[in-house]
């Protein structure tokens, strides 16, 4: 088992800076993304949990929404001191961890370092939250396979067999945010909500986690 956590593959500036003069606007439209599908499980780059033995995985944008609003994802500023930063990512391990957000004040990027303590609590409310909307689903469907026999050649038999079916063609934060500005009336997938309390332990112990 590797002691890592999740970590992008790589974080797109172009898309941070896009996030730092859109926040406002994504609070704003908060019914919006919310609402919609293709905007709720946009998943920018620069957003994910990391933890130590136990995964992670990018956070949605509707998640990050949620997690704001009930101040699950609101944390102090360390440049300003109001509790007004929008912690965007976070990580760490059974004693220490950090988080890492925008400031809506001072509109100052930071990141802390702190006790299990302050970061556990925020990843224990954070995980259930993420897992509450699935972004794909899997269904048991029978289909024909071929096989074959020396006897009869390739004759073909019903197998039951498991596929993944995914929800949602998600928009990139910058289709998200143009669509915002213009006012686009966009038909929406409707967001799946299926409630899960995951055994951690055992939904966990592996790198990517969701």
């Amino acid at each position: 088992m590797k002691a890592e956590g999740f970590r992008p593959s790589k974080i797109n500036k172009k898309e941070l800076h896009i996030f730092t003069e859109s926040a406002e606007l994504i609070l704003n439209n908060s019914q919006k993304i919310l609402n919609c599908g293709e905007y709720f499980h946009c998943k920018p780059s620069f957003s994910f949990v990391s933890t130590f033995y136990f995964g992670g995985g990018h956070i949605p944008l509707g998640v990050l929404v949620l997690g704001f609003e009930r101040d699950i994802l609101r944390d102090w500023c360390p440049n300003c001191g109001e509790v007004n930063r929008w912690v965007l990512s976070l990580g760490g391990g059974l004693s220490i961890g950090w988080k890492w957000g925008l400031c809506l004040n001072c509109k100052i990027y930071s990141k802390t370092e702190g006790s299990a303590t302050e970061y556990i609590p925020v990843w224990k409310d954070l995980i259930p939250l993420i897992m509450s909307f699935p972004s794909k689903g899997y269904v048991e469907v029978e289909k024909q396979s071929p096989k074959f026999s020396w006897s009869n050649g390739i004759i073909y038999k019903n197998e039951k067999i498991i596929e993944k079916v995914v929800y949602y063609n998600p928009l990139s934060l910058e289709e998200v945010i143009h669509e915002l500005i213009n006012g686009k009336e966009r038909k929406c997938s409707d967001v799946v909500y299926s409630f899960k309390d995951p055994e951690l332990q055992k939904a966990f112990m592996k790198k990517e986690s969701w």
